[in-house]
């Protein structure tokens, strides 16, 4: 069979591969962490790809990071898509599969070995490990990088095949955007410097020995690439530090951070080998590590190390993945703690190809002493691609529900604080408020307090009614952050709902002088006017709201009932349906609705909306009231009164039911 051929089907059993593992993720909604930071909270998404858009992604740290390639994807998205979270979960997808073909055509280009290229891009492809790189929308920074990383090595292998300073430019441009794209990118002139030695065989084992000064030769070649990789990761560095991302060393001590990574090294190794329990998240452990734990680790990596130093004449590939895999993995294994993680699956996206570089290669090596060997590697090759596309699909398939994703990771890892708090906020959203305030608690209470869980348990608190409790824990929250706009927005509904008005305005006053753009606090502004009865200035900033997040469906609520206090009632209808259109079970929107219809003099879709209402909420008594009201108007004074005796049965301190039936009863 012709070579190009193979290469096509070769190809295009990879992207099926990529298919077999992902092909539920669009369904899949947004993820309860860091996608509201990213997409669906985040004002800036709704100026797409338009010229704002763009000046806004190079002008933004939000998030702690400098990423504008990433943000200009994931604007483009929304452009395309909308909020709609599947488009965002194809487009990593995509990127995917297209990572798959680039390491697989890279691999081949390199080596001339297609069935080694292939099975180390299948493994790339299925892999369990990288399923959190993919379907995270938030992780669009993993496989976009990966996307440059690799166009960078094809761009190398051109420039070795024919130097000059064009394909060099080329190699750097791509380098720059993929340091846009996610920091991490730092160690690719590291991993160049690797290939040099395999498989692009630059330099020999000799010259090593006999002409060091080869070495140094391919060093300054890649000059410009470890000038910019340097002045991005003291760029990145001094960001995450002034951000509050990178950790002090009182927070987290070198004592704990070096045994950690050299923990973290051989778990990484160890869920690549055995891909069962991966966590989403892996909290940094409250006690020292055990000394003989993190000595284990060392040791181990020493001896690894060495036992691919040994055959580092003869089996090159050894020692080009175990360093690919301990220099690419260095700037996220917790030296410089960023992020409150000790360790993360999505971190092993390019690293991992070292690892999958030994088994192609070293696996190959190891099998040639069987008799039938390429029979023999191609059967377990292709056993061992399916069974980690069936782990890699059910892995994808945990996604699904993020609090089941959680709760696992709490049975992984024991007590998880992070886990706890999204599971707290998944409550919250479901409206499951004992329950968002019992895990919100939790979390409090197995680690220092933070910001964001102060936060959700404030609205917890305030939904059950515990007003006070409520303020005294956003007043925790701006303990630790005392200039957050957002936890004053918070502190100021409070106010207003205690009535402690000349506070609430004080705060309310304040905020609307920082000219906010975050959705949570244009909506709570919103609410303070509204409480204030100033409909005027609510309505403003329930409009702003909604353009920032179109999928607000509180803020039409609210806006349907302004335009109801002022008369306007096809404005009101078109914010009520607006509501219900994002979100359908909503039984006090179907009630009114049902009363805006009555007025319309529409009995049939009033009569449907109240019904709605009465199957959502069966112990919310103005639907059933209303529909009763709506029998009398109409004539059917028999369902009308069984209506409202069945009311009162179930809510005998509804006075407008008792005395709405003695009218019908004295009326007959």
């Amino acid at each position: 069979m012709k070579t190009a051929r193979i290469d096509l089907l070769l190809c295009m059993g990879l992207v099926a591969l990529v298919a077999a593992v992902y092909h539920t993720i669009p369904h899949t909604g947004f993820f309860l962490y860091d996608d509201s930071l990213y997409v669906y909270e985040n004002p800036a998404m709704s100026l797409g790809l338009s010229w704002e858009g763009v000046k806004w992604a190079f002008t933004t740290t939000r998030g702690g990071f400098w990423i504008p390639v990433t943000w200009l994807s994931l604007l483009t998205d929304a452009q395309i898509y909308g909020l709609n979270p599947g488009g965002f979960h194809l487009t990593n997808i995509l990127l995917h599969a297209v990572n798959t073909l680039l390491l697989f055509v890279v691999l081949n280009k390199m080596t001339g070995a297609p069935f080694k290229s292939a099975f180390a891009a299948a493994l790339f492809a299925v892999h369990p490990m990288h399923v959190e790189s993919v379907a995270w929308i938030t992780e669009r920074k993993d496989v976009l990088f990966g996307l440059f990383w690799l166009l960078s090595m094809g761009a190398y292998l051109k420039y070795v095949k024919n130097p000059g300073w064009r394909n060099y430019a080329l190699i750097l441009i791509l380098f720059v955007l993929g340091l846009m794209a996610k920091p991490m990118m730092v160690t690719l002139p590291f991993a160049l410097l690797l290939l040099d030695y395999w498989p692009l065989k630059r330099i020999s084992p000799e010259e090593i020995i006999q002409a060091p000064q080869k070495i140094w030769a391919l060093v300054r070649e890649k000059a410009p690439l470890f000038a910019v990789s340097l002045a991005f990761s003291l760029a990145t560095f001094a960001l995450q530090r002034h951000v509050g991302a990178v950790a002090s060393l009182e927070g987290v001590s070198l004592s704990f951070r070096i045994p950690n990574a050299l923990i973290s090294y051989i778990k990484y190794v160890y869920h690549t080998l055995w891909p069962f329990d991966i966590a989403v998240y892996y909290p940094i452990p409250e006690n020292a590590l055990p000394h003989w734990m993190w000595i284990g680790a060392l040791l181990a990596l020493a001896a690894v190390t060495f036992l691919a130093a040994a055959r580092w004449k003869t089996d090159r590939c050894l020692i080009t993945g175990w360093l690919f895999f301990l220099g690419v993995m260095f700037p996220v294994i917790g030296v410089s703690q960023s992020g409150p993680q000790a360790m993360a699956a999505r971190f092993m996206y390019i690293p991992a190809i070292g690892l999958y570089i030994i088994a192609a290669w070293g696996g190959s090596e190891l099998l040639k002493r069987l008799p039938s060997y390429k029979a023999v590697a191609a059967g377990m090759g292709i056993v061992l691609v399916l069974t980690l596309t069936l782990l890699g699909y059910n892995q994808a398939r945990a996604w699904e529900d993020g609090i089941a994703l959680m709760k696992r990771a709490m049975q992984i890892t024991g007590e998880n604080p992070f886990a706890s708090y999204i599971i707290g906020v998944a409550a919250l959203r479901k409206q499951d408020y004992p329950a968002a305030e019992k895990f919100l608690r939790e979390s409090l209470s197995l680690k220092e307090k933070r910001k964001d869980a102060l936060e959700g348990l404030s609205i917890a608190l305030n939904r059950q009614g515990k007003t006070g409790e409520a303020i005294a824990c956003i007043k925790k929250a701006l303990e630790i952050e005392p200039d957050s706009i957002k936890a004053k927005s918070y502190l100021g509904t409070y106010c207003f709902k205690a009535g402690f008005h000349e506070e609430g305005r004080s705060i309310r006053d304040e905020i609307v002088q920082a000219d906010p753009e975050e959705v949570i606090v244009l909506y709570n502004i919103a609410t303070m006017f509204y409480d204030e009865k100033d409909y005027k200035n609510a309505k403003i900033w329930f409009q702003k709201n909604t353009e920032a997040n179109p999928f607000q469906y509180e803020a039409y609520t609210f806006l349907g009932s302004i335009a109801l206090n002022q008369g306007e009632t096809d404005a009101a209808l078109a914010n009520y349906l607006e509501a219900l259109n994002l979100h359908p079970n909503l039984p006090e929107v179907h009630n009114l609705l049902g009363l805006l219809y009555i007025k319309k003099g529409l009995a049939a879709p009033a009569e449907a909306h109240f019904k709605e209402s009465m199957r959502l909420a069966p112990d919310f008594p103005d639907a059933p009231y209303n529909l009763a009201c709506l029998y009398d108007l109409v004539g059917n004074k028999q369902a009308a009164e069984a209506l409202l005796k069945a009311l009162i049965k179930t809510a005998p301190q509804c006075q407008d039911a008792i005395d709405k039936l003695k009218q019908i009863q004295e009326n007959k």
